[in-house]
């Protein structure tokens, strides 16, 4: 059928046979991440930046909800205070980790050291890619 044939009769007609099968319910595809799955954003990268840099980020975030339209499926995430990210995330932009008692994180700067009454130290630590400080034993650091 040319362009100039589409009219208002059938422009439905039309429609349907262009796009019916994109929006129909067994073209769905199924998330790859589950709801409260832990997951490290991408970095966006420039186009003169170094290699070595890791390309994910350094927070663990958390899968909160999964917006499943037709075609992409989208990820909503919120960090471990429980605050929600604006936006939506495509599959590609997340990557699934395993976070448990063994997870290490990047430590940024160490800003100050106290004496504990048992004579060993705590310090208080910045880590990257997580706003707030946080005082640690120092046999935590790495």
């Amino acid at each position: 059928m040319r362009p100039i044939d589409v009219n208002f009769d059938n422009a439905q007609k039309v429609w349907k046979r262009i796009y019916g099968n994109l929006f129909s319910s067994n073209n769905k595809m199924k998330p790859k991440l589950k709801k409260d799955d832990f997951v490290r954003m991408s970095v966006n990268k420039g186009a003169f930046e170094k290699g070595y840099i890791p390309n994910w980020g350094d927070e663990i975030l958390q899968v909160d909800k999964i917006k499943e339209t037709p075609l992409p499926i989208q990820y909503k995430v919120k960090d471990d205070k429980g605050e929600k990210f604006k936006g939506s995330f495509y599959n590609e932009e997340l990557t699934r980790v395993r976070k448990d008692a063994d997870t290490e994180y990047r430590i940024e700067k160490v800003l100050r050291k106290r004496k504990r009454p048992d004579g060993t130290f705590d310090v208080l630590v910045k880590f990257i890619g997580y706003p707030e400080r946080e005082w640690i034993h120092e046999s935590q650091l790495v």
